[in-house]
């Protein structure tokens, strides 16, 4: 694992997690909200390219065609200022995204598995530290959800999302460096996870979680498969059992209703205007503008004003049209198929992909996680995504081994005068 290369990850990882926008909107000044975002999007697509093109221009190449359904997302978010309601939006917002991703696909072809891992968990567990610090100097929420962990971020939702992103790549950290000192931060994750209110974000982080923990366990042999499968089938059972009978009790245990806080009245609403444009969508981020009146008619029928869809699948329809939720599909699908199939690979890091999906999957379910333009789910969408496409890492292990100083032993031939004589044993003979 190269040092370099973890602090490359980490520090392009905290620029893109928003951090930066929250801090200065806050307690600079309000008209910086998004505009230093933007800019650290910018600069670290660019030098992040830059140097992956340096380093190693075949791995970014290959990167790129692993990551082709995402290049195909962009470049229809990008056509769909054509038809887009509010172009000047969407040409905006759809070449911020492509820049944000080519910032992913780029550290993607240059970090290893264990790097990526690692840096993600430093930069996350920094951002709960600086949040734990901010909470006597507005980290509260003190509005809609008071008491509420949001960090240097707007509002919770989002913090809730960098923590569960940090918790679960902590745990898949000393899962595949095999290190106890990763798991003793895992306990500090969930903490800050929890402090934030986000019900979605802790329900995905939990998922994920036990998935990885059952995975290790059923993979050391045949006979923890067998128990471990008919356990994880009664677990589920159960669940279900209990979901079903005491579902009011356990929705308002973690803050839910009936509704899950409106957004059962959000989704019917949201699906009546993907209709009116189901295969173009409305352009790119341009739905939710100001000026659209669909939105004030959106509001109209929820009684309350909403500024998304809370569902991730449900916004890149609206945007982008049909293939906006195919592509994303395609992606999401990969991940797991790849994280099946390398459970059973000698200590293979491609076997975290799979919690690394099924967390960012219930995300999206309540929250407008996927399609960009940014956010810490998303990040981590293209991140693992595109790493789990990529196959091993081998061609990175074989060229720091062949950088080497120490010159490779060469195979000699030895004529048969050379040959050592090697004694024989004398055949046996009956007395």
């Amino acid at each position: 694992m190269r040092f370099p290369f973890v602090l490359l990850v980490a520090a392009i990882v905290f620029a893109l997690s928003g951090t930066t926008d929250g801090l200065a909107a806050r307690y600079v000044s309000p008209d910086l909200q998004n505009r230093i975002g933007m800019l650290l999007a910018v600069s670290s697509g660019l030098g992040a390219t830059t140097l992956a093109l340096i380093l190693n221009r075949e791995r970014l190449m290959r990167a790129v065609v692993a990551a082709w359904p995402l290049a195909l997302f962009c470049m229809i978010a990008i056509a769909s200022t054509a038809w887009s309601i509010s172009p000047g939006t969407s040409l905006l917002s759809s070449v911020a995204m492509t820049i944000y991703a080519m910032a992913c696909v780029s550290l993607v072809s240059m970090a290893t598995w264990r790097e990526i891992l690692v840096g993600m968990t430093l930069a996350t567990g920094f951002i709960a530290l600086l949040s734990v610090l901010l909470i006597p100097m507005g980290g509260l929420m003190v509005e809609l959800f008071p008491g509420a962990l949001r960090g240097p971020f707007e509002e919770k939702n989002r913090a809730g999302m960098v923590f569960a992103v940090g918790a679960v790549s902590c745990m898949a950290t000393g899962v595949v460096t095999r290190k106890w000192y990763w798991f003793a931060l895992l306990p500090c994750f969930l903490a800050v996870t929890f402090l934030t209110k986000s019900s979605t974000s802790l329900l995905g982080c939990a998922i994920a979680l036990c998935l990885m923990t059952g995975f290790e366990i059923i993979r050391r042999g045949p006979s923890r498969l067998i128990v471990g499968s008919w356990l994880g089938v009664a677990t589920a059972g159960i669940l279900v059992i209990v979901a079903i009978t005491f579902g009011d009790q356990l929705l308002g245990a973690i803050g839910e209703d009936s509704t899950f806080t409106g957004r059962a009245d959000i989704w019917p609403a949201v699906w009546r205007r993907i209709e009116n444009a189901l295969w173009l969508g409305h352009g790119y981020d341009a739905f939710w503008q100001k000026g659209n009146d669909d939105v004030f008619w959106l509001w109209y029928e929820t009684n309350f004003e909403v500024y998304n869809s809370h569902n991730g699948w449900l916004e890149s329809w609206l945007a982008i049209g049909i293939m906006g939720p195919i592509l994303l599909a395609w992606i999401m699908m990969r991940m797991i198929v790849v994280g099946l199939t390398s459970l059973y690979v000698a200590n293979d890091p491609r076997r975290v992909a799979l919690p690394f999906a099924i967390m960012i999957l219930a995300m999206s379910m309540g929250e407008s996680v996927l399609g960009g333009p940014e956010g810490p789910a998303w990040m981590a969408f293209i991140l693992i995504g595109t790493k789990a496409a990529m196959g091993p890492d081998r061609d990175l292990t074989r060229r720091r081994s062949g950088s080497s100083s120490q010159p490779e032993p060469r195979l000699q031939a030895i004529s048969p005068r050379e040959q050592p004589h090697v004694p024989q044993p004398s055949a046996w003979r009956p007395l």
